[in-house]
């Protein structure tokens, strides 16, 4: 039996107020962290706005702790995935001149590849991070409002969004980076490990979902990419190899952050026709909207 396509007219927002009790869709997922591999989190679908939704309460100061992200060190690969992100931003607008914030910026990779390009008004909070959690961020308007990996991590994703709207400035933009929760498929959820990204993740919009909240609050839909900014063209460097990749070892988050070295998983048939043609199928699970006020 195929599911029903939902349309934004069919769709009750809920904005994070989703009940297990209207949900006919439910998986167990264990983490994709390898810390916390061993624990199994179970989510569903609200039957209301299609979102995929964490059901059970987490500590996420706790696994925050463990964060693989927080690993994270500059890389060549990660200044060309900077690059293909920074092109959208250009694309939308974005001046060298203007003023950034990355709200939920994590390690503020993002923010050093930013201002090494000379995009020097960048700036970033988050709250799971001392060196960038200054509230005072907060305080000022922004040509380029960024979240990334963020809405999705919220239990409440509707303020996320208001406190983001707060902080654009009159003729700024607004960019949003998450997953899909249309693409994800609750029937395999051990095969949508990542984009589930248990217990991290607590509520996964719909693009139609999403698309109609930020209208509510103000905000024009300008530019939809139906991919991860990591789709680059360069070789190996697209989201089909990486989760090719994480299942050549334990399919956790933290073997991005391992150091391999070369061997023959880098040079199978698979991994080379994923690794030269992977950025061509259709990205699995992520999206990137760019609203304007």
């Amino acid at each position: 039996m195929k599911n029903r396509v939902f349309t934004e007219n069919d769709i009750t927002i809920c904005q994070g107020s989703c009940r297990r009790g209207v949900s006919s869709e439910t998986a167990v997922v264990n983490s994709n962290v390898r810390r916390f591999a061993s624990e199994q989190f179970t989510v569903f679908r609200c039957d209301n706005c299609r979102s995929i939704v964490a059901a059970d309460p987490a500590d996420l100061e706790h696994y925050y702790k463990h964060y693989p992200y927080e690993e994270q060190k500059p890389s060549a690969a990660w200044s060309l995935i900077c690059r293909n992100y920074l092109l959208r931003l250009k694309t939308a607008g974005l001046k060298r001149e203007h003023s950034i914030v990355d709200y939920g910026c994590g390690s503020g990779m993002l923010i050093s590849q930013l201002k090494k390009r000379g995009f020097k008004n960048a700036r970033g909070f988050d709250v799971y991070n001392d060196k960038y959690s200054d509230r005072g961020v907060l305080d000022h308007k922004y040509d380029c409002v960024i979240l990334q990996d963020v809405i999705e991590h919220s239990e409440n994703p509707g303020d996320i969004l208001e406190t983001a709207i707060e902080l654009i400035s009159d003729s700024g933009f607004l960019c949003i980076g998450t997953p899909n929760a249309d693409r994800i498929d609750l029937g395999s959820p051990q095969k949508n490990i990542h984009c589930l990204h248990q217990p991290y993740h607590r509520h996964i919009f719909t693009a139609a979902c999403l698309t109609k909240l930020a209208e509510q609050k103000g905000l024009t839909l300008e530019r939809f990419y139906d991919r991860h900014h990591s789709d680059t063209f360069w070789p190996y460097l697209n989201m089909r190899f990486y989760h090719y990749y994480c299942g050549l070892f334990d399919d956790t988050l933290d073997v991005a952050f391992d150091e391999h070295p070369f061997g023959l998983h880098y040079i199978s048939p698979k991994a080379l026709w994923l690794a030269f043609f992977g950025r061509f199928l259709p990205s699995p699970t992520e999206m990137v909207l760019i609203f304007r006020k």
